[in-house]
Protein backbone atom coordinates (compact mmCIF):
# COMPACT_ATOMS: atom_id res chain seq x y z
CA UNK A 1 0.00 0.00 0.00
CA UNK A 2 1.52 3.01 -0.86
CA UNK A 3 1.93 5.71 2.00
CA UNK A 4 1.81 9.66 2.20
CA UNK A 5 4.08 9.88 5.37
CA UNK A 6 4.32 13.38 6.89
CA UNK A 7 6.78 13.88 9.15
CA UNK A 8 8.03 16.72 11.22
CA UNK A 9 10.81 19.43 10.64
CA UNK A 10 11.24 18.98 14.41
CA UNK A 11 11.15 15.07 14.54
CA UNK A 12 15.02 14.59 14.12
CA UNK A 13 16.10 16.64 16.56
CA UNK A 14 13.30 15.04 19.25
CA UNK A 15 15.25 12.18 18.70
CA UNK A 16 18.28 13.52 19.02
CA UNK A 17 17.97 15.72 22.63
CA UNK A 18 15.20 12.85 23.61
CA UNK A 19 12.38 15.28 23.45
CA UNK A 20 12.16 19.56 22.62
CA UNK A 21 11.88 21.19 26.16
CA UNK A 22 11.68 24.75 27.63
CA UNK A 23 13.10 25.24 30.84
CA UNK A 24 11.80 25.17 34.61
CA UNK A 25 9.15 27.13 35.23
CA UNK A 26 10.35 27.10 39.05
CA UNK A 27 13.56 28.06 40.66
CA UNK A 28 15.15 31.22 40.78
CA UNK A 29 17.94 31.86 38.13
CA UNK A 30 16.92 28.94 35.76
CA UNK A 31 16.30 29.40 32.25
CA UNK A 32 12.62 29.24 31.18
CA UNK A 33 12.94 29.98 27.72
CA UNK A 34 11.23 27.98 25.34
CA UNK A 35 13.89 28.30 22.98
CA UNK A 36 16.34 26.00 24.33
CA UNK A 37 16.37 22.13 23.55
CA UNK A 38 16.91 20.08 26.53
CA UNK A 39 16.52 16.61 27.98
CA UNK A 40 13.41 15.59 28.96
CA UNK A 41 13.45 11.99 30.63
CA UNK A 42 11.74 9.07 29.07
CA UNK A 43 8.62 9.26 31.88
CA UNK A 44 8.21 13.07 31.44
CA UNK A 45 7.96 12.38 27.87
CA UNK A 46 5.29 9.66 28.18
CA UNK A 47 3.90 12.33 29.67
CA UNK A 48 3.76 14.78 27.17
CA UNK A 49 2.43 12.52 24.69
CA UNK A 50 -0.32 11.36 26.80
CA UNK A 51 -1.21 15.13 27.12
CA UNK A 52 -0.87 16.07 23.33
CA UNK A 53 -3.24 13.09 22.76
CA UNK A 54 -5.95 15.42 24.28
CA UNK A 55 -5.30 18.30 22.12
CA UNK A 56 -6.93 19.22 18.45
CA UNK A 57 -4.61 17.69 16.19
CA UNK A 58 -6.66 16.79 13.50
CA UNK A 59 -9.68 19.40 12.60
CA UNK A 60 -11.95 19.76 9.90
CA UNK A 61 -11.02 22.78 7.45
CA UNK A 62 -9.17 23.81 10.71
CA UNK A 63 -12.00 24.54 12.93
CA UNK A 64 -14.00 21.29 14.20
CA UNK A 65 -11.72 18.60 16.20
CA UNK A 66 -11.95 15.17 14.85
CA UNK A 67 -11.81 12.22 17.78
CA UNK A 68 -9.89 8.94 17.41
CA UNK A 69 -12.09 6.24 16.21
CA UNK A 70 -14.99 8.06 16.18
CA UNK A 71 -15.94 9.10 11.96
CA UNK A 72 -17.47 12.29 11.56
CA UNK A 73 -19.20 13.28 7.81
CA UNK A 74 -17.26 16.34 6.54
CA UNK A 75 -17.66 17.71 3.17
CA UNK A 76 -21.41 18.96 3.73
CA UNK A 77 -22.73 22.40 5.69
CA UNK A 78 -25.59 22.17 7.79
CA UNK A 79 -27.93 22.73 5.38
CA UNK A 80 -26.31 19.38 3.75
CA UNK A 81 -24.63 21.10 1.14
CA UNK A 82 -21.10 20.57 -0.64
CA UNK A 83 -18.81 23.21 1.53
CA UNK A 84 -15.17 20.80 0.42
CA UNK A 85 -13.57 20.45 3.64
CA UNK A 86 -10.20 19.57 4.22
CA UNK A 87 -8.30 18.24 6.94
CA UNK A 88 -5.68 19.98 9.46
CA UNK A 89 -3.07 17.89 10.55
CA UNK A 90 -0.63 19.46 13.36
CA UNK A 91 2.59 18.10 13.33
CA UNK A 92 4.33 19.54 16.07
CA UNK A 93 1.90 20.14 19.56
CA UNK A 94 3.81 21.76 22.31
CA UNK A 95 2.52 20.94 25.91
CA UNK A 96 2.94 21.68 29.42
CA UNK A 97 3.98 19.32 31.70
CA UNK A 98 2.73 20.28 34.76
CA UNK A 99 4.74 18.05 37.14
CA UNK A 100 8.42 19.38 35.65
CA UNK A 101 6.86 22.52 34.28
CA UNK A 102 8.53 22.02 31.01
CA UNK A 103 7.18 23.03 27.46
CA UNK A 104 7.61 20.15 25.11
CA UNK A 105 7.06 19.70 21.71
CA UNK A 106 5.30 16.43 20.49
CA UNK A 107 6.23 15.38 16.98
CA UNK A 108 3.25 14.16 14.73
CA UNK A 109 3.68 11.40 11.84
CA UNK A 110 1.10 11.31 10.07
CA UNK A 111 0.07 8.54 7.61
CA UNK A 112 -2.53 7.52 4.80
CA UNK A 113 -3.61 5.83 1.50
CA UNK A 114 -2.36 7.85 -1.32
CA UNK A 115 -3.71 5.72 -3.83
CA UNK A 116 -7.49 6.31 -3.22
CA UNK A 117 -9.04 8.04 -5.51
CA UNK A 118 -10.93 10.55 -3.00
CA UNK A 119 -7.34 11.64 -2.39
CA UNK A 120 -6.28 15.38 -3.84
CA UNK A 121 -2.93 16.81 -1.94
CA UNK A 122 -1.57 16.80 0.95
CA UNK A 123 0.39 20.51 1.57
CA UNK A 124 2.32 22.01 4.31
CA UNK A 125 0.17 24.94 6.07
CA UNK A 126 3.50 26.43 8.19
CA UNK A 127 6.08 24.47 10.53
CA UNK A 128 3.23 22.83 12.52
CA UNK A 129 0.71 21.78 10.32
CA UNK A 130 0.03 20.30 7.06
CA UNK A 131 -3.34 19.75 5.23
CA UNK A 132 -5.31 17.23 3.44
CA UNK A 133 -7.86 17.77 0.69
CA UNK A 134 -10.21 15.73 -1.11
CA UNK A 135 -11.75 15.35 -4.20
CA UNK A 136 -15.14 14.78 -3.57
CA UNK A 137 -17.25 13.08 -6.18
CA UNK A 138 -20.54 13.85 -6.99
CA UNK A 139 -23.28 10.83 -6.54
CA UNK A 140 -20.78 9.27 -4.33
CA UNK A 141 -19.35 8.81 -0.30
CA UNK A 142 -16.71 7.34 1.38
CA UNK A 143 -15.18 6.29 4.70
CA UNK A 144 -11.51 7.14 4.82
CA UNK A 145 -9.26 6.12 7.80
CA UNK A 146 -6.08 7.65 8.70
CA UNK A 147 -3.26 7.57 11.22
CA UNK A 148 -1.23 9.43 13.63
CA UNK A 149 1.96 8.31 15.29
CA UNK A 150 2.83 10.40 18.26
CA UNK A 151 6.56 10.73 19.31
CA UNK A 152 8.60 12.21 21.89
CA UNK A 153 12.75 11.69 22.61
CA UNK A 154 12.88 7.81 23.93
CA UNK A 155 9.27 7.33 25.36
CA UNK A 156 7.49 4.68 23.36
CA UNK A 157 5.48 6.21 20.56
CA UNK A 158 1.51 5.89 20.96
CA UNK A 159 -0.61 5.21 17.49
CA UNK A 160 -4.35 7.55 16.90
CA UNK A 161 -6.67 6.37 14.40
CA UNK A 162 -8.73 8.84 12.46
CA UNK A 163 -11.81 8.30 10.35
CA UNK A 164 -14.26 10.85 8.25
CA UNK A 165 -16.97 10.09 5.90
CA UNK A 166 -17.01 11.77 3.07
CA UNK A 167 -20.02 12.98 1.58
CA UNK A 168 -20.97 13.66 -2.11
CA UNK A 169 -20.52 16.70 -3.74
CA UNK A 170 -23.61 17.73 -4.38
CA UNK A 171 -23.36 21.32 -6.13
CA UNK A 172 -22.82 21.87 -9.37
CA UNK A 173 -20.14 24.26 -10.80
CA UNK A 174 -21.81 25.31 -14.48
CA UNK A 175 -18.55 26.47 -16.69
CA UNK A 176 -18.29 29.86 -17.65
CA UNK A 177 -16.26 32.48 -18.88
CA UNK A 178 -14.81 35.83 -17.08
CA UNK A 179 -16.82 37.50 -19.90
CA UNK A 180 -19.93 34.78 -19.64
CA UNK A 181 -19.89 36.71 -16.10
CA UNK A 182 -19.99 40.44 -17.31
CA UNK A 183 -22.81 39.55 -20.05
CA UNK A 184 -25.52 42.51 -19.82
CA UNK A 185 -28.89 41.30 -19.96
CA UNK A 186 -31.35 42.25 -22.82
CA UNK A 187 -32.59 45.31 -21.18
CA UNK A 188 -28.77 46.73 -21.00
CA UNK A 189 -29.24 47.59 -17.68
CA UNK A 190 -27.36 44.77 -15.71
CA UNK A 191 -25.45 42.15 -15.33
CA UNK A 192 -27.60 39.29 -17.28
CA UNK A 193 -27.00 36.76 -14.17
CA UNK A 194 -28.29 38.69 -11.73
CA UNK A 195 -32.18 38.71 -10.57
CA UNK A 196 -32.79 42.02 -10.03
CA UNK A 197 -36.60 41.40 -8.50
CA UNK A 198 -35.62 41.32 -5.06
CA UNK A 199 -34.17 44.01 -2.62
CA UNK A 200 -31.08 43.87 -3.58
CA UNK A 201 -30.50 42.37 -6.77
CA UNK A 202 -28.32 39.40 -6.19
CA UNK A 203 -27.03 36.42 -8.19
CA UNK A 204 -29.29 33.86 -9.66
CA UNK A 205 -29.21 30.70 -7.61
CA UNK A 206 -28.34 27.62 -9.97
CA UNK A 207 -28.54 24.97 -7.23
CA UNK A 208 -31.79 23.69 -5.26
CA UNK A 209 -29.27 23.15 -2.23
CA UNK A 210 -27.67 26.57 -2.18
CA UNK A 211 -29.33 29.38 -2.82
CA UNK A 212 -26.15 31.29 -4.80
CA UNK A 213 -24.54 31.41 -8.12
CA UNK A 214 -21.98 28.48 -8.62
CA UNK A 215 -19.28 28.50 -11.35
CA UNK A 216 -16.18 27.15 -12.60
CA UNK A 217 -14.47 29.95 -14.23
CA UNK A 218 -10.89 29.71 -15.63
CA UNK A 219 -8.28 32.07 -15.79
CA UNK A 220 -4.60 33.26 -16.13
CA UNK A 221 -3.38 34.70 -12.63
CA UNK A 222 -2.03 38.07 -13.03
CA UNK A 223 -1.78 39.01 -8.70
CA UNK A 224 -2.49 37.58 -5.46
CA UNK A 225 -2.17 39.99 -2.71
CA UNK A 226 0.57 39.15 0.29
CA UNK A 227 -1.82 38.26 3.01
CA UNK A 228 -3.88 36.16 0.60
CA UNK A 229 -7.10 38.07 0.79
CA UNK A 230 -7.66 38.89 -3.34
CA UNK A 231 -6.62 37.88 -6.22
CA UNK A 232 -7.01 38.55 -10.19
CA UNK A 233 -7.30 36.44 -12.81
CA UNK A 234 -7.78 37.51 -16.48
CA UNK A 235 -8.81 35.94 -19.38
CA UNK A 236 -7.70 38.18 -22.84
CA UNK A 237 -8.51 41.60 -21.38
CA UNK A 238 -11.08 40.46 -19.43
CA UNK A 239 -10.10 40.37 -15.46
CA UNK A 240 -11.90 39.22 -12.68
CA UNK A 241 -11.02 39.31 -8.68
CA UNK A 242 -11.01 36.64 -6.49
CA UNK A 243 -11.79 36.94 -2.68
CA UNK A 244 -11.21 34.34 -0.19
CA UNK A 245 -14.38 35.91 1.43
CA UNK A 246 -16.13 33.31 4.10
CA UNK A 247 -14.67 30.10 3.19
CA UNK A 248 -11.69 30.15 5.73
CA UNK A 249 -8.77 29.39 3.31
CA UNK A 250 -6.05 32.36 2.74
CA UNK A 251 -5.40 32.67 -1.55
CA UNK A 252 -1.83 31.47 -0.94
CA UNK A 253 0.27 28.64 -2.35
CA UNK A 254 0.19 26.62 1.22
CA UNK A 255 -3.58 26.60 0.94
CA UNK A 256 -3.90 26.56 -2.72
CA UNK A 257 -0.47 24.89 -4.97
CA UNK A 258 -1.73 25.80 -8.25
CA UNK A 259 -1.79 29.47 -7.34
CA UNK A 260 1.49 30.32 -9.27
CA UNK A 261 1.67 33.72 -11.03
CA UNK A 262 1.35 33.38 -14.62
CA UNK A 263 -0.18 30.00 -14.75
CA UNK A 264 -3.81 29.64 -15.73
CA UNK A 265 -6.16 27.74 -12.84
CA UNK A 266 -10.16 27.04 -12.37
CA UNK A 267 -11.83 28.09 -9.33
CA UNK A 268 -14.88 26.61 -8.23
CA UNK A 269 -16.94 29.38 -6.16
CA UNK A 270 -19.88 31.45 -6.52
CA UNK A 271 -20.34 34.49 -7.71
CA UNK A 272 -20.56 37.93 -5.24
CA UNK A 273 -20.15 41.70 -5.12
CA UNK A 274 -19.10 43.83 -2.71
CA UNK A 275 -20.43 47.68 -3.58
CA UNK A 276 -21.48 46.73 -6.71
CA UNK A 277 -17.69 45.27 -7.45
CA UNK A 278 -18.17 41.71 -9.20
CA UNK A 279 -15.97 39.44 -7.05
CA UNK A 280 -15.66 35.26 -7.00
CA UNK A 281 -15.53 34.67 -3.51
CA UNK A 282 -16.61 31.75 -1.39
CA UNK A 283 -13.86 29.77 -3.15
CA UNK A 284 -14.53 25.86 -2.96
CA UNK A 285 -11.24 24.71 -4.84
CA UNK A 286 -8.49 26.41 -7.23
CA UNK A 287 -6.72 23.88 -8.90
CA UNK A 288 -4.46 24.43 -11.84
CA UNK A 289 -6.21 24.29 -15.20
CA UNK A 290 -5.99 21.66 -18.18
CA UNK A 291 -5.87 24.14 -20.82
CA UNK A 292 -3.26 27.73 -20.76
CA UNK A 293 -5.24 31.17 -21.37
CA UNK A 294 -3.41 34.15 -22.81
CA UNK A 295 -4.15 37.16 -20.82
CA UNK A 296 -3.74 40.64 -21.46
CA UNK A 297 -1.87 42.47 -18.43
CA UNK A 298 -1.28 45.70 -20.19
CA UNK A 299 -2.54 49.18 -18.10
CA UNK A 300 -5.16 50.43 -21.03
CA UNK A 301 -5.05 54.15 -20.67
CA UNK A 302 -8.23 55.45 -19.28
CA UNK A 303 -9.77 59.16 -20.61
CA UNK A 304 -12.45 60.88 -18.49
CA UNK A 305 -14.87 59.85 -21.31
CA UNK A 306 -14.01 56.28 -20.12
CA UNK A 307 -15.52 56.02 -16.81
CA UNK A 308 -17.49 59.46 -16.91
CA UNK A 309 -21.53 58.59 -15.79
CA UNK A 310 -20.58 55.07 -16.30
CA UNK A 311 -22.17 51.95 -14.43
CA UNK A 312 -21.26 49.01 -13.30
CA UNK A 313 -22.31 46.79 -16.17
CA UNK A 314 -20.87 49.23 -18.74
CA UNK A 315 -17.86 49.82 -20.52
CA UNK A 316 -16.40 46.70 -20.21
CA UNK A 317 -14.66 48.55 -16.95
CA UNK A 318 -14.88 46.60 -13.70
CA UNK A 319 -11.72 44.79 -12.01
CA UNK A 320 -9.74 45.44 -15.53
CA UNK A 321 -6.20 47.22 -15.44
CA UNK A 322 -5.74 51.15 -16.19
CA UNK A 323 -3.39 53.63 -15.80
CA UNK A 324 -3.98 57.39 -16.05
CA UNK A 325 -2.80 60.48 -15.83
CA UNK A 326 -4.20 63.00 -14.40
CA UNK A 327 -4.00 66.34 -11.65
CA UNK A 328 -4.38 65.61 -7.84
CA UNK A 329 -6.82 67.24 -6.13
CA UNK A 330 -5.30 68.70 -2.88
CA UNK A 331 -7.22 67.76 0.33
CA UNK A 332 -8.80 65.31 -0.66
CA UNK A 333 -7.40 62.73 1.20
CA UNK A 334 -10.22 60.57 3.26
CA UNK A 335 -10.44 57.69 5.69
CA UNK A 336 -12.68 54.78 5.34
CA UNK A 337 -15.30 56.70 6.57
CA UNK A 338 -14.92 59.81 4.76
CA UNK A 339 -13.28 61.85 6.43
CA UNK A 340 -10.73 64.13 5.64
CA UNK A 341 -7.26 63.28 6.76
CA UNK A 342 -3.99 65.70 6.38
CA UNK A 343 -1.23 63.45 7.93
CA UNK A 344 -0.97 59.80 5.78
CA UNK A 345 0.95 58.27 8.50
CA UNK A 346 -2.35 57.69 10.57
CA UNK A 347 -3.69 55.76 7.65
CA UNK A 348 -0.99 52.52 7.78
CA UNK A 349 -2.70 49.29 7.84
CA UNK A 350 -5.84 51.10 7.12
CA UNK A 351 -8.34 52.02 3.99
CA UNK A 352 -8.50 55.23 2.75
CA UNK A 353 -8.88 57.37 -0.86
CA UNK A 354 -7.69 60.69 -2.93
CA UNK A 355 -8.95 62.00 -5.75
CA UNK A 356 -7.69 63.02 -9.05
CA UNK A 357 -8.59 64.56 -12.15
CA UNK A 358 -8.83 62.93 -15.21
CA UNK A 359 -9.71 65.16 -18.47
CA UNK A 360 -11.99 66.93 -16.55
CA UNK A 361 -13.32 63.85 -14.49
CA UNK A 362 -13.29 63.06 -11.26
CA UNK A 363 -11.25 59.42 -10.08
CA UNK A 364 -11.02 57.95 -6.82
CA UNK A 365 -7.38 56.20 -5.88
CA UNK A 366 -8.35 53.29 -3.24
CA UNK A 367 -5.54 51.97 -0.90
CA UNK A 368 -6.63 48.43 -0.18
CA UNK A 369 -4.41 47.62 2.87
CA UNK A 370 -4.77 44.13 1.63
CA UNK A 371 -1.60 44.57 -0.91
CA UNK A 372 0.90 45.94 1.85
CA UNK A 373 -0.50 44.34 5.11
CA UNK A 374 2.73 44.09 7.07
CA UNK A 375 4.58 47.33 4.97
CA UNK A 376 6.77 45.03 3.75
CA UNK A 377 5.85 45.75 -0.18
CA UNK A 378 6.32 49.19 -0.60
CA UNK A 379 3.13 49.82 -1.88
CA UNK A 380 1.88 51.92 1.27
CA UNK A 381 5.24 53.46 1.07
CA UNK A 382 4.68 54.27 -2.53
CA UNK A 383 1.29 56.18 -1.33
CA UNK A 384 3.07 58.12 1.46
CA UNK A 385 5.93 59.20 -0.60
CA UNK A 386 3.43 60.23 -3.49
CA UNK A 387 1.32 62.25 -1.27
CA UNK A 388 3.85 63.65 0.97
CA UNK A 389 5.25 65.94 -1.86
CA UNK A 390 2.00 66.08 -4.14
CA UNK A 391 0.64 69.75 -4.35
CA UNK A 392 -2.98 70.40 -5.97
CA UNK A 393 -3.11 70.24 -9.26
CA UNK A 394 0.15 68.30 -9.74
CA UNK A 395 0.30 65.91 -12.49
CA UNK A 396 0.45 61.82 -11.95
CA UNK A 397 0.47 58.92 -13.34
CA UNK A 398 -0.88 55.80 -11.80
CA UNK A 399 -1.92 52.11 -12.46
CA UNK A 400 -3.76 49.74 -11.13
CA UNK A 401 -7.18 47.73 -11.20
CA UNK A 402 -10.64 49.71 -11.77
CA UNK A 403 -13.40 48.84 -9.04
CA UNK A 404 -17.03 49.95 -9.06
CA UNK A 405 -17.17 51.97 -5.93
CA UNK A 406 -20.57 51.54 -4.94
CA UNK A 407 -22.89 52.91 -1.83
CA UNK A 408 -24.63 49.41 -1.29
CA UNK A 409 -21.88 47.00 -0.14
CA UNK A 410 -24.10 43.77 -0.79
CA UNK A 411 -25.65 43.53 -4.63
CA UNK A 412 -26.58 45.49 -7.44
CA UNK A 413 -29.98 46.88 -6.86
CA UNK A 414 -29.43 49.46 -5.13
CA UNK A 415 -26.57 50.91 -6.90
CA UNK A 416 -27.92 50.64 -10.74
CA UNK A 417 -27.88 54.66 -10.54
CA UNK A 418 -24.44 54.93 -9.61
CA UNK A 419 -21.46 55.83 -11.42
CA UNK A 420 -18.42 55.76 -9.16
CA UNK A 421 -14.96 54.27 -9.85
CA UNK A 422 -12.23 53.72 -7.97
CA UNK A 423 -8.85 52.97 -9.58
CA UNK A 424 -7.08 50.55 -7.09
CA UNK A 425 -2.97 50.20 -7.59
CA UNK A 426 -1.39 47.02 -5.67
CA UNK A 427 2.22 47.36 -6.27
CA UNK A 428 4.59 49.88 -5.69
CA UNK A 429 5.18 50.23 -9.23
CA UNK A 430 1.97 51.38 -10.02
CA UNK A 431 3.35 55.07 -8.88
CA UNK A 432 4.75 56.95 -11.65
Amino acid sequence: MKKIVIISALLAAGMLTGCMGGGSKGGKGKKTSTESSVYVDPETAARAIEAAKQYPIAQVSGTTTLFPDQSQNIGHNANDAYTNDYLMLTTVQKVLDRQSGQNIDVNIEWSCDTSDSFVKELLTIDDKHQGLFFLYKAEQEHDFSFNAKLTCGEAEAQELTFKVHLMDKNLVFPSMSIADIYKINEGNNGFDLVDYTGDYGYYKANNDNFGFCCVEVKGKLIYSSPDGNWALIADGDRTIQLYSSGAGRPLTKTQYPALNIGDTVTVEAELSSYKGNAQVSYIFDISKADVTIEADTDFKALHGTDFDGMHYWEGNLMNSLYSINGTYVGGSLKDNSGNVVSDISQLANARFTFEVVVDGKTLGIAYDYHVDRNGTEGVFDAYKNKLTNLKDGDAVKISGVLRFAGKADKGYKQNQNYTSWNLVPYLAEHFA
